[in-house]
C-alpha cells in the first residue's frame, strides 16, 4: 500500500459515463491506497450498492455549480484537512477556482484532472493540474491545443470475458438509446428517424433509458405522434445487464460535446451493434460498416437509412458484432485502463 490519500471530486452521482468510470476505477484500486474518498452531492449511485464499502463518500451538502462554489470551497478545504488528502482528482471544470486555491494554499497536494468532453471554448485555457488525463484522442488534442502538458491517454475500459461467445441476434426488434435527455445528445434526431422507420416496420420498438431536461418534450412527442405502443421511457439504471437486456441495436445520435462514448463499448461487449453520429471522437471506435454504422449528425433520414441497413442485412450485422467485440477485447479492457491509472497515481 502506497502513501496515497485520494479524493475524487465529482459534479454529481447521477447516471453517466464520468460517474460510472470514476467509481469503477476507485473500486478496483481501493486496496492500493491508504484512503479513497468521493466528494459529491448524493445521486442515484449513492444508494445503489455500486460504490465499494472501502470508499468514503463525503456529501457536498449542496449542488455543485459556479453559484455555490464559494459555499462549497470551505467544506472542501475542511475535507482535505480532515482526511489528510495528498492527491485530488477532479472531473469537471466547475472546480477550477477551488483547484487554484489548493495550488496557492496547499501546493504539496498533487492534482489530476480528466478531460471528459470536447468543449471548444476558452475555459479550457484555465484548467490546471500536475497531470492531465485524456480519455480519447479528441480530448487529448483539445488539451494540447490549450498548451497543457503531462497528458496521459487512458481510454475507458470495461470488464469483459475474452472467452465469451457472442450471440448474433436474428432480428432487430428493439432499438435502444442510453443517456441524458439533453439537446446535445440528439435524441430528437433519433425520434424523427424512428417515426420514419415505423412506417415500414410498425412492430419496431424504441427504448429510451435515462432522464433529463427534455423528458417532458419527449413525452409530448410520443403522445402527439401516437407512439405510445412503440416508444418507452425507462428510469436510469446502473446494472449493465439490465440496461442492455432486450436491446438489439444501440443508437448514439449525439450532436456535440462528447469525449468518448462509454455506452458504445458497453454495447459492443454485449454483442449489440451500434449506429453513431459522425462526431470525430466516435470515429476513433466506429469504423463504418466494420465495427458499426455512422450517420450524419442531425440528419434523421440518414439515420433511418443506416438503421434499415443493419435491420435488413443479417450478414452485415453479424460482421459488425464480431468485429466490434474483438475491438473491445483488444483495446478497451478494464484492467489495462486500471493499470495505467494506478501507475499515474503512484508515479512521483
Amino acid at each position: 500500500m502506497v502513501n496515497l490519500r485520494l479524493l475524487h471530486v465529482l459534479k454529481n452521482l447521477e447516471i453517466g459515463g464520468i460517474q460510472r468510470t470514476s467509481i469503477t476505477y476507485l473500486n478496483e484500486i481501493k486496496g492500493a491506497a491508504q484512503f479513497i474518498g468521493i466528494f459529491s452531492p448524493k445521486g442515484i449511485y449513492y444508494n445503489s450498492g455500486f460504490i465499494s464499502s472501502g470508499i468514503t463518500f463525503i456529501n457536498s451538502l449542496a449542488p455543485v455549480n459556479l453559484f455555490l462554489m464559494f459555499i462549497l470551497i470551505p467544506r472542501l478545504f475542511f475535507v482535505l484537512m480532515k482526511y489528510k488528502i495528498n492527491t485530488i482528482h477532479y472531473h469537471h471544470r466547475v472546480y477550477i477556482l477551488f483547484i487554484y486555491l489548493v495550488k496557492i494554499f496547499a501546493p504539496k497536494i498533487r492534482i489530476i484532472y480528466t478531460h471528459h468532453s470536447v468543449y471548444n471554448d476558452k475555459i479550457n485555457r484555465f484548467l490546471y493540474a500536475n497531470q492531465f488525463v485524456a480519455i480519447s484522442e479528441e480530448t487529448k488534442k483539445e488539451l494540447i491545443l490549450n498548451r497543457k502538458g503531462n497528458i496521459h491517454l487512458i481510454p475507458h475500459g470495461i470488464k469483459i470475458d475474452e472467452l465469451k461467445k457472442v450471440n448474433i441476434c436474428e432480428k432487430i426488434r428493439t432499438i435502444g438509446y442510453i443517456g441524458r435527455f439533453d439537446l446535445i445528445k440528439g435524441i430528437f434526431t433519433l425520434l424523427d428517424a424512428f417515426l420514419l422507420m415505423i412506417k415500414k416496420y410498425p412492430d419496431l420498438k424504441l427504448e429510451l433509458h435515462g432522464d433529463g431536461k427534455q423528458k417532458n418534450e419527449i413525452i409530448n412527442f410520443i403522445a402527439s405522434h401516437n407512439l405510445l405502443n412503440n416508444v418507452f421511457l425507462t428510469k436510469p439504471e446502473y446494472l449493465l445487464e439490465r440496461i442492455y437486456e432486450g436491446v438489439d441495436l444501440l443508437v448514439v445520435p449525439s450532436i456535440s460535446l462528447e469525449g468518448f462514448g462509454l455506452v458504445i463499448i458497453e454495447a459492443m461487449s454485449f454483442g449489440i451493434p451500434v449506429v453513431v453520429s459522425d462526431l470525430p471522437v466516435f470515429l476513433e471506435t466506429i469504423i463504418n460498416f466494420k465495427t458499426g454504422l455512422v450517420f450524419e449528425h442531425n440528419n434523421p433520414v440518414d439515420l433511418r437509412n443506416k438503421i434499415i441497413e443493419i435491420v435488413e442485412d443479417e450478414e452485415l450485422r453479424s460482421t459488425i458484432i464480431l468485429n466490434a467485440y474483438s475491438l473491445v477485447v483488444k483495446d478497451f479492457n478494464l484492467q489495462k485502463s486500471i493499470s495505467k491509472y494506478l501507475q499515474l497515481l503512484t508515479d512521483n
